[in-house]
This record gives structure tokens, C-alpha cells and sequence, in this order.
């Protein structure tokens, strides 16, 4: 029987979860996850952990080849959503997996019980002190060697944006005001904090990375062996991409990250 607490802000989201969130399992161009986790030996013996597992893309996947999965997300409708779309796989596959409503932010519970874990674009609070929990949190939840694979939005990909618009942008005004105030416009700059890394989507305010923060949170927290690849999107789902104006737009992409303990 799923038991599940109170309710959040992400439950909204849960039920329009593809429309609404553009996500690196449906909409990438390149992702390395599926072939990193191909890699993994003996996964037949070993324990994975997804921590924000959403709607539950991965859990078919992940309970099909490893020995036991732990599914965790902070959204009861999220989690009820995985539950039940578990109940269209054998009954092999869903005693696997153990479902858990729980923060990234308290993973005591965990300390050295996984081989592998994933964060599938889910550490994205902004609190400094949340951040460093989480990261800490996910380390000790991994034993000796233990794996752990992540995608994390990228500021860097919100910069280049800015940076091609702007060039655009020159290049209709001929003038550094009017170029500037079109481009705040065109990509709703007010939404963005680079100085914090923070996206405001409308609904909740989320956390953006740049290479440099993420290493450091990483090697903070304990990592070792630190390795950097993108998930690429579509230029569809570039900002605003169906302006007439701005043609050619570079491809969104995220952070993928994968360490070791």
C-alpha cells in the first residue's frame, strides 16, 4: 500500500508533467544517461536509487536490471502517478521497488545503502544550505565506489541565449539601449538571477548550475572522479523560438554528471 503525506507545489505539475516540464528523458537530442547506466556491471546485485523520480520514467528500466530500486520524490501525486504506472509491468518488476516520499534534503535514512544513484534534474532548490544537505545527503546514501549520475539545468545555456540574442538583436537596432531592452524583453529577463543561478518559471523558482559551482558543491560534498557531458535539446525548445527575428537559436541543454564516492 503507497502512503503518501501532505501535498506540495509539485503535485499541480504532476498530472500535465510532459506538457509542462521539458525533460532530458523525452526531449533530448543526446543523452549519454541510458548508455552510462548500460555500463554498469553486475547490475543484476545492485541497489539504484532515483531521488525525485517524477512521474517514474526510469523505474521500468531501472527495475527490469537491478536487484532493487528505491523511487523517491517529494510530490505525493508524482509518486502515485509512478506507483500506478508500474502496475503495467510484471509483478517482478514493481516488488523491486520500494517508493518513498521524502526530501533531498533528509537522506539519513539511505547513508550507504545504494550503489548507484540518479538525480534526474530534481536537486533544483535554491537555499545554499538545502544544496549542500542534498549533495552531502547523496554521498553518504552511496557505498564505497558507489555511482552517481545527475542531470542539472545549465546556467551557461541560458547565457548563450542571451549572448545570440543580443547579437541579433544589434544587428536590427544598431544601438546597444534598444538591442539590450529587446532582448530583456524577448527572453522575459526579469525571470532570470544570474548572480543566484535561478530560473522563476511562474510557479516556483528553481536552481540553475554553472560548471564551476557544480564541481565545487560536488567536490564538497565528497565526490571523486568528477566527469562533464550535456543533455542536448531540440532548438525547439529554445526561447522563444518561433519569433521570426531570431532565427537559428544555439541548443538548451543540461548538465550531465557522473562521480563517484
Amino acid at each position: 500500500m503507497l502512503k503518501l503525506k501532505t501535498k506540495n507545489p509539485w503535485d499541480q505539475v504532476a498530472l500535465n508533467y510532459n506538457d509542462e516540464v521539458i525533460s532530458p528523458l523525452y526531449h533530448s537530442t543526446y543523452n549519454q544517461l541510458y548508455a552510462k547506466l548500460e555500463m554498469i556491471r553486475n547490475k543484476g546485485s545492485k541497489t539504484v536509487a532515483d531521488f525525485g523520480c517524477g512521474t517514474g520514467p526510469l523505474l521500468p528500466a531501472l527495475s527490469e536490471t537491478f536487484k532493487q530500486v528505491y523511487a523517491m520524490d517529494f510530490s505525493a501525486n508524482m509518486l502515485k502517478l509512478a506507483f500506478e504506472k508500474m502496475q503495467n509491468y510484471p509483478d517482478k518488476q514493481l516488488k523491486k521497488i520500494c517508493f518513498e516520499q521524502g526530501s533531498l534534503t533528509q537522506l539519513n535514512k539511505f547513508e550507504g545503502m545504494m550503489d548507484v544513484v540518479l538525480t534526474i534534474n530534481s536537486v533544483i532548490m535554491t537555499d545554499f544550505d538545502d544544496l549542500k544537505k542534498a549533495f552531502t545527503g547523496i554521498n553518504k546514501a552511496l557505498k564505497k565506489k558507489g555511482q552517481y549520475i545527475a542531470i542539472l539545468p545549465a546556467l551557461e545555456a541560458i547565457q548563450e541565449e542571451y549572448h545570440h540574442t543580443y547579437q541579433k538583436e544589434m544587428r536590427k537596432y544598431e544601438s546597444v539601449e534598444m538591442a539590450t531592452a529587446s532582448t530583456r524583453k524577448k527572453l522575459e529577463a526579469k525571470r532570470v538571477n544570474f548572480e543566484l543561478g535561478t530560473y522563476n518559471t511562474g510557479d516556483m523558482i528553481q536552481k540553475y548550475y554553472t560548471r564551476y559551482e557544480l564541481e565545487s558543491y560536488l567536490a564538497r560534498a565528497g565526490f571523486k572522479n568528477i566527469q562533464f557531458d550535456r543533455v542536448v535539446y531540440g532548438r525547439e525548445h529554445s526561447y522563444n523560438y518561433h519569433d521570426s527575428n531570431l532565427k537559428a537559436h544555439p541548443f538548451m541543454w543540461d548538465h550531465f554528471v557522473i562521480c563517484e564516492k
